[in-house]
């Protein structure tokens, strides 16, 4: 045990954010804290690393535990270099590596069957065993791994951190920490500031951390990839779910619905007991019996009224008017930047179809959001042409609100969109955003990140554009919004470009992602799964240099026509098709007897075997997906293997 909670209580100003928190930290844990903003997950962490003191119930830690915050963490020197700052987090073990090389050298001086000299071994050898147990003798490896691992090459070692970037300053503080090794690391959302390679170098390394893991994040790819248990806060309690951000929200649906049914038949024993009693206790023959069903009444432990999932933003985007079949053709495009016309990138061509569901991906300032802001002609670019198709009504999210006028009040904001509206349709609209009382009378500049683009939101509904341009639309959103952006995305009869980071909204929302480098750029069919596919088979297949260049046909089609080698690869497409409509069929089946199983009273009373179908369901739909996506795939190849001959 490291860390538990006992019945802890928390208030401020005499109401209380956390109730009845109890629970247990292990080594080798893996958790992850959500819940909504506002309800206690600061709070807890405060708790946790003893800056506040609980009202009541108990918080112990294990003797000697280390706990590490990457808020603690002391403010890099600007004077030092990367290699410098970085081994800073050595400092005990350089004092106990200092420390022995003294003892050797004294030890050479005593007389060796003395008792100082018998003390001195003893303590060298106490000093080694630790040294060891902690890898001193591999400082500078281990160094190198979470650099490299962090974005830093070793050529940028020497390189001073007055010279890096907030970004980048905050991913050494991040590698700092982890080379600290405590016992129990506490991170709040790790993953800001980080591009797709480091975030999977950052999961992989969380995975083998010998300590244990707490992290607040809204990242759900994060949450599914590194954390075994989930603790939700949520009105003033915690719950904790066994598994990953997946098994959870079954895990959570199944909990609910059974406390639900357990609540109703509770209340109608209640009411039928009660209603006895009161009929029966005034008459002498069966007063006793009621007395009897009184006391039953009585002893009852009463069950609590499930509180449903917090509402999210009810989101919705309905076109005015359907675009035609070709939304956009982007021919050549080239853009630069800034005073100087530094060049972003040249030479960009994209076809965008009504339907489509498009991302853009790329590390930060290879020119996505600008390319964004040529489309909506807030920039003009250094070449190419723009050829739009007919009725296309663009609506823009800009991922810091930039195009509010923080001088409004909200309500100002959204009337300046639509003056036609009345008050109570204003207040409807907004509500609907969960915008509602005194935040609507709130200066736009007073909003936090989340309230921004629920209002940016809110005003796209409203604009009922057919082109939703998406810059980083889920930065600042809770899980539950997320969830509910992700589903009217996915009911949009329209056409979608965006920008995004959050591999799983990358997950579920894009037919075709497009990944923009500062040497070119690749368009991938289908999501981000088949994304990460299609990088791993190029790492495998291709040399490094190809993999980052523009798509181009490398061979005459003529010759791969009545090629022995396609012919070979079309007959391994239809072997591997057969298997997967195959294993669908399984899936499907397995589904079917699973949701059979759910409904079973017996199985539905028993909160594990609920958890395990759910969990299993869960597995299905994504494995599902998974065969779906790559049978689409095969099926393309065969077509086009098939137009070939």
């Amino acid at each position: 045990m490291l860390v538990s909670f006992e019945q802890v209580y928390k208030s401020f100003n005499g109401v209380y954010l956390l109730e009845n928190i109890s629970f247990t930290l292990e080594e080798k844990d893996r958790v992850g804290i959500i819940g909504p903003n506002g309800a206690g997950k600061t709070t807890l962490l405060r708790l946790l690393q003893g800056k506040i003191d609980p009202d009541k119930g108990e918080i112990r830690k294990a003797k000697n535990i280390t706990v590490g915050v990457l808020d603690q963490i002391q403010p890099a020197d600007p004077n030092n270099s990367i290699s410098d700052e970085m081994m800073l987090a050595f400092a005990p073990l350089l004092a106990q590596q200092k420390e022995m090389l003294a003892l050797e050298h004294s030890l050479s001086s005593l007389d060796p069957d003395s008792k100082e000299a018998e003390d001195a071994l003893a303590h060298y050898a106490m000093l080694q065993s630790d040294f060891e147990t902690h890898d001193g003798h591999l400082m500078e490896v281990n160094m190198a791994k979470v650099l490299n691992g962090l974005g830093f090459s070793k050529e940028r070692w020497q390189d001073p951190v007055s010279a890096l970037s907030g970004g980048e300053k905050t991913r050494l503080a991040l590698a700092r920490l982890l080379l600290q090794a405590p016992d129990l690391l506490i991170l709040d959302e790790p993953t800001n500031h980080l591009d797709f390679d480091t975030l999977h170098w950052l999961e992989g390394f969380l995975a083998d951390y010998r300590g244990a893991v707490l992290a607040v994040s809204h990242d759900r790819f994060f949450l599914d990839a590194v954390v075994n248990r989930i603790f939700e806060v949520e009105n003033r309690r915690l719950t904790a779910y066994k598994g990953n951000y997946t098994s959870y929200l079954g895990l959570r649906q199944a909990a609910y619905e059974r406390q639900e049914k357990e609540y109703k038949a509770q209340q109608q024993k209640i009411a039928e007991l009660t209603d006895f009693v009161a009929r029966n206790m005034v008459r002498a023959s069966t007063s006793a019996l009621a007395k009897s069903r009184q006391k039953e009444l009585d002893r009852m432990e009463r069950i609590e009224k499930p509180v449903p999932p917090a509402k999210a933003a009810n989101f919705s985007f309905e076109p005015r008017i359907q675009s035609g079949k070709e939304v956009l053709e982007i021919s050549d495009l080239g853009i630069c930047v800034g005073e100087e016309k530094r060049r972003l990138f040249s030479g960009f061509n994209l076809s965008l179809r009504l339907h489509d569901r498009v991302a853009i991906i790329g590390p930060n300032g290879v020119g996505k959001t600008s390319l964004f802001r040529v489309l909506m002609g807030l920039l003009s670019p250094a070449e190419g042409k723009l050829r739009w198709g007919v009725n296309v009504y663009k609506s823009y999210f800009e991922q810091e609100g930039k195009n509010l006028n923080p001088e409004n009040t909200v309500m100002e904001e959204f009337w300046q969109h639509d003056p036609r509206l009345s008050p109570f349709e204003v207040r409807s609209a907004l509500g609907r955003v969960r915008i509602s009382g005194e935040a609507v009378e709130k200066r736009v500049s007073m909003l936090s990140g989340g309230e921004k683009a629920r209002l940016e939101f809110a005003i796209m509904h409203q604009e009922r554009g057919n082109l939703l341009l998406l810059d980083e639309p889920t930065n600042h959103l809770d899980l539950p919004t997320k969830e509910s952006l992700e589903e009217a995305l996915q009911e949009f009869d329209g056409t979608v470009l965006l920008i995004s980071h959050d591999r799983y909204f990358l997950r579920k929302i894009p037919n075709k992602i497009v990944e923009l480098r500062e040497n070119g750029y690749r368009i991938y069919p289908g999501n981000y799964d088949d994304y990460l596919e299609a990088k791993r088979r190029e790492a495998e297949l291709l040399p490094a240099s190809v993999v980052s260049q523009p798509q181009k046909q490398s061979a005459p089609k003529q010759a791969q026509r009545n090629s022995k080698e396609m012919r070979v690869k079309t007959a391994k497409w239809r072997a591997e098709k057969l298997q997967l409509e195959e294993e669908l069929a399984y899936l499907e089946q397995e589904e079917q007897t699973l949701r059979a199983e759910i409904e079973d009273p017996e199985i539905y009373k028993d909160y594990l075997e609920m958890g395990t179908r759910c969990t299993r369901l869960d597995q299905i739909a994504a494995e599902s997906e998974e065969k779906m996506c790559r049978l689409v795939e095969i099926e393309a190849l065969l077509e086009e293997a098939a137009g070939q001959n």
